[in-house]
């Protein structure tokens, strides 16, 4: 799903995404996954990242927020916004991919949340924190 305005630009909302994901793609990659796929759907059912790790197939979902810097925390965690519809289309298409690919190995359902501030001198965001939440739920 492309968030674009009508005039064909890129939103902020996309934007933001986007550098999220990156950071997530980053922050397995130096863990030791190997990435998989990004962005991979299947109908209308996306997952923004697939890796493989220690013999499973690990599915994230990643939830970008940007924090203000004078901020405390924000009233919910990006996760919460990873509701029981969502969890069903990714555990879906996490079936999906397994089948389709032939690498039939366990399925892991993480979620990963990023958290951007924006530096106040320069105007351009910046990753605060990500937290890698393992087997967020059951595929």
């Amino acid at each position: 799903m492309k968030r674009r305005s009508s005039q064909g630009r890129i939103t902020l909302a996309k934007a933001t995404g986007d550098l999220g994901e990156r950071a997530a793609a980053r922050h397995l990659f130096f863990h030791g996954y190997r990435i998989l796929e990004r962005n991979w759907s299947y109908y209308n059912k996306e997952v923004d990242i697939i890796a493989r790790r220690f013999g499973k197939l690990v599915f994230c979902e990643v939830k970008t927020r940007t924090v203000p810097q004078n901020a405390k925390g924000l009233l919910y965690a990006p996760a919460d916004a990873v509701n029981a519809r969502k969890r069903r289309n990714l555990s879906v298409a996490a079936r999906a991919y397994r089948n389709l690919s032939g690498i039939f190995l366990p399925l892991r359902m993480d979620i990963i949340e990023v958290y951007l501030t924006i530096d106040e001198s320069s105007g351009k965001r910046k990753i605060l924190r990500l937290n890698h939440i393992k087997n967020a739920f059951s595929p």
